[in-house]
């Protein structure tokens, strides 16, 4: 992360709390516009890579959005949380346009409910934005995308094991021909 992307992100978020109470704005929705809108992932993704979502999604434990109207204190779920929240919004602004979101803001800053909000800008409940959203989650990250993002470590546990599996080999075979040349001595 770069000291202009933090000052973009920063910056979001004074304007959104300046036109917007925070009693209307879920934290979802705050992070994940300002990370959105400055073009980076936050500083605590940035320092724990980015792989938490996959991992959510192949392990069946992604949050749902009303878990996300506070975020979790431990780390790991916070990273998760942010990494649902900046992908929701993505999710969002692709399939019903960058527009949809700067609708639901003003909804927002006109006093109307996050429900109300996502129902104006976007045409459906916020119950069926989850639901397609999570949708959408369950065709983008499967146990390939897992597998390719954990390569590396995958392609050295393996060779690890191979190399144990060697030497064992190697040992028994030493020990059978240590065993032979005995014999043939005898």
């Amino acid at each position: 992360f770069t000291l202009e992307t933090t000052l973009k992100h920063e910056l979001c978020h004074l304007l959104l709390h300046h036109h917007i109470a925070d009693s209307r704005l879920p934290r979802w929705l705050d992070e994940g516009v300002c990370q959105w809108a400055s073009g980076g992932i936050s500083e605590l993704m940035a320092t724990h890579g980015s792989n938490a979502l996959t991992k959510a999604v192949v392990d069946k434990t992604v949050m749902r959005m009303r878990d996300l109207e506070t975020f979790p204190r431990d780390e790991e779920s916070i990273v998760l949380a942010y990494e649902e929240s900046k992908n929701l919004i993505e999710y969002i602004a692709g399939e019903y346009g960058q527009q949809s979101i700067v609708r639901m803001l003003n909804y927002l800053r006109e006093g109307y409910t996050v429900d109300d909000s996502v129902q104006k800008s976007l045409s459906i409940s916020l119950a069926e934005l989850e639901r397609t959203w999570h949708g959408y989650l369950k065709g983008k990250y499967s146990w390939f995308s897992y597998l390719s993002n954990n390569l590396y470590p995958i392609l050295f546990l393996a060779g690890a094991l191979l190399t144990i599996l060697g030497f064992i080999r190697f040992l028994k075979k030493k020990r059978e021909y240590v065993d032979e040349e005995e014999g043939d001595g005898l």
